[in-house]
């Protein structure tokens, strides 16, 4: 029969909150659990051998033994993004556990809160959490995964020669973050356990304040409780008939404790890392062997064998994930958490989580990343997963709105297809009887705030609230949103994984989850084609410089070069072995570069789809990649937090650009392509010599991830934006901080800067999308209308204009240089 706390956590993992701790309690010296700890699980409770982001002499590591012999604290520059409600105070129940009673009474100093619980299968679990639970995790996860893989073998031989324990490399737990409360109550349906039921009372939320603490009571034999923490609450397996009698007020009932200020520190949910080895078993030796006579041994020979008693392993869902990635890979080791598994499978503000995990992995197929040293892990869409790692820090409070992960589908074979043309342009969608929009631009709309004619700043109006979720319905009566076909609505086509503006020709492009690119005309935001072809999700798209071509990048592995003139899918350039997140055209057209999670970036003849030259070095998964104003160098920066400099003839390395440690978001090369700056997770940014990689400042006035940082057109500035949310303007010479724009809320997510470096634009948390000047420091712009997060903005490259795509499926434009009003008819 499943153990308790096994049961317990396998039906409360499906909540989607974490792993669920049978023990909330400390295990040891009440110290509670701590983000940095290194350690295991034990019948349901987490035991901490030492914690690696203290220092050797934190009371945390304390001990005899405190730390491994060659400890190296783990540090991060990231806050650790923080929600403060991550579970209401009251009852969080599996699935098969239903809630059939609840009441609410008077006690001496408050009131007391009563709930009844009834199983509806054999097994299930159930907590009442007496506060609201607040959750802290650390979003540097690549970071972690790293230090984890350096040090785990130190871990494991700390655990069991210094402190004697029977450890293994995939029992060792790395805590990257928690859910804690004041006090709770668990219970666990063990076995046929349908129909058993469970009370729980006592105060919650409000009223903990009082000093009441939480009794659980239950008649039947499958139900195993426990309460705590244990120096406040009493546990009370049966209330007999005389105990209730007894009147709510008496005050001599037991559950009654002296009101006392209660501690959030009983961990009840946690997250964390854990890896494993691939075994390698050692050769058959045959051929040394000699026959066996099996009549030498005889039944009267004095030989006893006794088994060894299996030891028993704690549930735990992330194991699962582990064994598919080195079932379904080459890695020797793999690593994982808990979080992956939510990833997979939240859908909106639910997690779905399967009962059966290993199945469901088969079935979805997700990506897996894997180093050049032989680590494996699960990788998630570039293009949200860098938008999440940017939101962490800033969007604390809108932990439920970020982007959800799109579900990997199994590669198909490339079949050539021709791309189809949407109808005609100067056809009205069905439904519109007018054949053409308002032409009135004074009209009331969802256009930007900005200065009134007295110069006297206005709030933007809000989105209208009756516009339909089929956007190429609304689009007659929208200033903005750019058309979508008429069939297809945002649910169906996915995500915008990738968004492009090309000057010459005013056109916009953006690649979707459902493998599809649509390019619009900038003039009356009408779709001119939309491309079909790739078979997998679009990761990446860029125009050449004369605006003629698109060259697209794709989950299939894939980069399709397309006309956008007439629509046609002219080449097909194979050759990556993994998906391709980042494609770039060279500034003289004649080159592409593709980069690619196989670790590699691929140089490509524009002209005739030839490959040119395939650059070695990169140990992950490369991020970006540019090229400089005169074609000749070209950069690229991958996971680890490394760049590298290439000559773009015959893309041999000249130079290696190390000293980050987090991912490095943006690689931009000054205008006149001596110098180049790099921007990171860890909160710096870096410029370096372009012909030979020679760092010449770290810049770190940022209290966060920088998320994009540029030169001036002048380059004799340097402009970052930071998860904290605030814009720095530094002399690109000597560091020195000259200005600095805190744009609060408005600048949550997507900030990026305009090509000349005059302007900075970004999604705030109401979803509205606000333009900043660098020369006057002030909001310029305001544009309301997405109903979600904004993940993308690009500004026209003759920065007139303004794109931007949100999680609610859409893509606008806006005008920067005049009224909003972009008239929606065919010219």
């Amino acid at each position: 029969m499943a153990s308790s706390e096994d049961v317990y956590a396998k039906e409360l993992f499906k909540c989607g909150k974490g792993y669920p701790l049978w023990q909330p309690e400390a295990m040891e010296d009440d110290i509670e659990v701590e983000l940095g700890d290194v350690g295991y699980l034990d019948k349901g409770g987490f035991c901490r051998m030492f914690n690696a982001m203290r220092e050797k002499d934190d009371p945390l590591n304390n001990k005899p033994d405190n730390v491994p012999d060659d400890f190296e604290k783990f540090t991060i520059d990231m806050k650790p993004r923080r929600t403060n409600t991550a579970i209401d105070a009251g009852p969080l129940l599996s699935r098969t556990v239903k809630r059939v009673g609840a009441k609410t009474e008077a006690v001496v100093h408050g009131a007391r809160a009563g709930f009844e619980f009834e199983c509806i299968d054999n097994q299930g679990a159930c907590v009442v959490v007496g506060s609201s639970a607040a959750r802290l995790e650390i979003h540097s996860a690549r970071r972690m995964k790293g230090y984890m893989k350096k040090n785990i073998d130190s871990w494991v031989h700390y655990a069991t020669e210094t402190l004697g324990m029977e450890k293994k490399l995939d029992e060792i737990l790395f805590v990257k973050g928690w859910v804690k409360t004041t006090h709770w109550a668990v219970a666990a349906f063990v076995d046929r356990a349908k129909n058993a039921k469970v009370s729980v009372s006592g105060g919650i939320g409000a009223m903990a304040e009082v000093g009441v603490g939480l009794l659980v009571e239950s008649s039947s034999s499958s139900v195993d409780h426990h309460t705590g923490p244990g120096t406040r609450m009493v546990q009370v397996p049966q209330i007999s008939p005389k105990r209730n009698n007894k009147k709510s007020k008496n005050r001599e009932q037991p559950e009654i404790v002296p009101k006392a200020e209660l501690k959030a520190n009983q961990c009840v949910f946690l997250h964390y890392f854990k890896m494993k080895r691939r075994l390698v078993l050692p050769p058959k030796i045959e051929a040394a062997a000699e026959p066996q006579d099996g009549s030498s041994f005889s039944d009267d020979d004095d030989y006893e064998f006794e088994e060894a008693p299996m030891k028993r392993k704690s549930y735990d869902p992330v194991d699962y994930v582990l064994d598919y990635i080195l079932e379904n890979s080459d890695a020797t080791e793999a690593i994982a958490s808990d979080s992956d598994i939510l990833e997979l499978c939240k859908t909106d503000d639910e997690y779905p989580i399967p009962d059966d995990i290993p199945a469901f992995l088969d079935s979805l197929r997700p990506e897996i990343e894997l180093t050049s040293d032989g680590l494996g892990m699960l990788h998630f869409d570039d293009a949200i997963t860098i938008q999440r790692i940017a939101e962490s820090a800033a969007l604390a409070q809108q932990s439920a709105q970020n982007p959800s992960t799109s579900e990997e589908r199994p590669p198909e074979d490339q079949t050539e297809s021709s791309s189809r043309a949407d109808s005609d342009p100067t056809q009205s969608p069905p439904g519109d009887s007018t054949g053409a929009s308002n032409p009135d631009p004074t009209r009331d709309t969802n256009s930007g705030g900005g200065t009134n004619a007295g110069g006297e700043h206005r709030d933007p109006p809000r989105a209208e609230e009756g516009e339909e979720k089929k956007f190429g319905l609304s689009f007659e009566t929208s200033d903005s949103l750019l058309q979508m076909p008429h069939d297809v609505d945002a649910e169906r086509k996915g995500g915008v994984f990738a968004l492009a503006y090309s000057a010459p020709g005013n056109k916009v492009a953006a690649g979707f989850e459902d493998a599809t690119v649509i390019v619009w005309s900038g003039d009356n935001r009408r779709i001119l084609h939309t491309l079909e072809g790739h078979k997998g999700s679009i990761c990446s798209l860029a125009f050449s410089p004369d605006g003629q071509r698109l060259v697209t990048g794709s989950r299939d592995h894939f980069v399709a070069v397309w006309d956008v003139v007439t629509g046609d899918r002219l080449r097909v350039l194979r050759g990556h072995e993994g998906f391709v997140n980042c494609v770039a055209y060279s500034p003289d057209g004649r080159l592409i570069a593709s980069a690619s999670v196989d670790s590699t970036v691929k140089l490509w003849d524009a002209e005739t789809g030839m490959e040119r030259a395939t650059t070695e070095g990169h140990d992950a998964m490369v991020m970006s990649v540019a090229f400089s104003p005169d074609s000749r160098r070209m950069i690229s920066a991958s996971a680890e937090g490394i760049a590298y400099l290439w000559d773009t003839i015959d893309a041999q390395r000249t130079s290696t650009l190390s000293g980050h440690e987090g991912v490095i978001y943006t690689t931009t090369f000054s205008p006149a392509g001596d110098r180049l700056i790099t921007s990171s997770d860890d909160g710096s940014s870096k410029v370096w010599g372009a012909e030979f990689g020679e760092l010449y400042m770290t810049l770190r006035e940022h209290r966060g991830s920088v998320w994009a940082a540029v030169f001036s057109a002048d380059g004799r500035h340097i402009l970052s934006a930071a998860s904290d949310r605030t814009v720095k303007i530094c002399d690109s010479y000597s560091a020195e901080v000259l200005d600095t724009i805190d744009g609060g809320d408005d600048l949550a997510n997507a900030a990026t800067f305009s090509p000349d470096g005059k302007y900075i634009a970004a999604g705030g948390e109401d979803h509205t999308i606000s333009v900043w000047s660098m020369e006057t420091k002030q909001r310029t712009r305001q544009f309301s209308g997405h109903r979600d997060n904004i993940n993308k903005v690009v500004f026209s490259p003759d920065n007139k204009r303004l794109v931007t795509a949100s999680d609610d499926g859409s893509v606008r434009l806006w005008r920067l240089d005049g009224p909003q009003y972009i008239p929606a008819v065919a010219l």
